[in-house]
């Protein structure tokens, strides 16, 4: 698959200490997040531009922004975004209503009438939801996750009981939270990273807390139209390090012939100690539960900063893709069934280049096995020692293979601090988006492939139908 750089927004002053692309932190809106300022990255006539939206409290130099996300209310078409930022030891939420054209003439946005809301700890990460309560309030609003608790800000509504001068932007009391999230309300783990899902249907989510303890908590309930609604069943994962980002994805598939098909739900989770695991049918929908599989060559990284789900190839099977401190992206796509490994003419397991002495690949992660150093190797499979001292000719086989080069040529600069795969310029093809130390990279899909893609999808239906 063929990627080309379309544009990049270089910052001007250095890398940011603060990078954040967040799909959670907006639907509508693509956010990017630095310690100095939050811009909407956006497409029109002029291509691909990044408008920073002006607030006089941070043009001071004085304020750090923390985290940022955007209120959407459909009933008024209208989004907001909340900007958590800190002056010296005070905290505060600033809710904004940007203009397109205070944006596109770079002016400051007027506060006056904004609300403002002061904190007492430090938000660690914001996302985008809409809830059920009692008695048919919807709650349309953000979550701030602190370092042992969460708050929510937002509106609520309600068709029944609408109010003729529309609802008032609140901070929700601790009753109200507990209404509204009752299994959001006595979490106490630092949440460093947040990811939500939906089935086609809308009748179910799936909601990913990662933690700075290691602790993964997968959320599952239902949903009352758009509406998170629960009660949810939870489940719990644990690994060694502060979880940097969290990826759900659903499968279907039937329990056995006879059944009707069902959604479960997958994980993927990248750690700052260097590894990215992949977790299968999280509530046993098939009743096969694994420990999960650490990703191969991830654990050869000081930190994986991200991990997305894209489909890179538009063959309608998903990739995960891996955002490292090395500037080097890695892509895995699972293993179908007639894959073959590769072995040598005495049936010996062979790499294109083996670099490592048996020494150096005794000493590899536990957790990866026969971790590889030479990450661009184009075969996957790797030479391991057997209880004699000899190099093991039985093949290992991984359910996920990692892309070699010749697949898979996008390049960066700088660490690789946020991933985002979302459709921006709204043709219907996602771009690939890039935070790195260096700036904001945007990746189109080569125009050609996508053609031969449109082409080959057009002559299968034509197909179909004369039939």
């Amino acid at each position: 698959m063929l990627f080309h750089q379309k544009r990049f927004f270089a910052y001007p002053s250095g890398a940011p200490s603060l990078n954040t692309l967040s799909s959670v932190s907006s639907h509508s809106h693509t956010l990017i997040t630095t310690d100095r300022c939050v811009s909407l990255l956006r497409y029109g006539n002029d291509g691909y531009t990044m408008h920073k939206l002006e607030i006089d409290t941070l043009l001071t130099g004085k304020a750090n922004v923390i985290a940022s996300a955007v209120i959407e209310r459909p009933r008024t078409q209208q989004s907001q975004v909340v900007v958590a930022y800190a002056i010296g030891e005070a905290l505060y939420l600033q809710v904004l209503a940007p203009q397109d054209e205070s944006m596109e003439h770079a002016q400051a946005i007027d506060t006056s009438e904004c609300e403002k809301f002061e904190l007492q700890v430090a938000p660690t990460c914001m996302f985008n939801i809409r809830a059920l309560g009692s008695n048919g309030d919807v709650f349309y609003g953000v979550v701030v996750c602190c370092t042992d608790s969460m708050l929510a800000i937002g509106y609520i509504e309600n068709e029944k009981h609408e109010s003729e001068f529309g609802a008032v932007c609140t901070r929700l009391e601790i009753e109200q939270f507990a209404v509204f999230f009752p299994e959001f309300a006595t979490f106490t783990h630092t949440i460093l990273a947040v990811d939500i899902i939906t089935s086609l249907e809308k009748d179910y989510s799936w909601i990913a807390f990662g933690c700075a303890d290691g602790l993964v908590r997968v959320f599952h309930g239902q949903n009352h139209g758009d509406c998170l609604s629960g009660p949810f069943k939870t489940k719990d994962l644990l690994l060694n390090g502060p979880i940097t980002s969290v990826a759900l994805y659903l499968k279907q598939a039937a329990a056995s012939e006879e059944a009707s098909l069902t959604w479960c739900c997958n994980l993927l989770v990248t750690c700052a100690i260097g590894q990215a695991v992949v977790y299968e049918d999280l509530f046993g929908t098939f009743d096969h539960i694994g420990n999960g599989e650490v990703l191969l060559e991830s654990d050869t990284f000081d930190s994986i900063f991200a991990g997305i789900i894209a489909d890179i190839d538009l063959d309608g099977h998903i990739e995960l893709l891996l955002g490292t401190d090395s500037q080097v992206m890695l892509a895995y796509k699972e293993r179908s069934n007639d894959d073959k490994q590769h072995q040598g003419i005495n049936g010996e397991v062979t790499r294109n280049s083996l670099e490592s002495s048996i020494d150096e690949l005794s000493a590899a992660s536990p957790m990866s096995y026969g971790s590889s150093h030479n990450i661009w190797d184009d075969l996957e499979t790797i030479p391991t020692k057997d209880a004699g001292g000899s190099i093991a000719s039985e093949t290992l086989r991984w359910k996920w293979q990692r892309l070699s080069r010749n697949h898979w040529d996008l390049e960066t600069f700088g660490a690789m601090y946020s991933l985002l795969w979302r459709d921006v310029n709204h043709d219907g093809v996602p771009e690939l988006l890039v935070a790195s130390s260096t700036g904001i990279y945007v990746y189109e899909a080569d125009p050609i492939f996508v053609i031969q893609k449109l082409e080959s999808v057009v002559s299968v239906l034509h197909g179909n139908k004369s039939s």
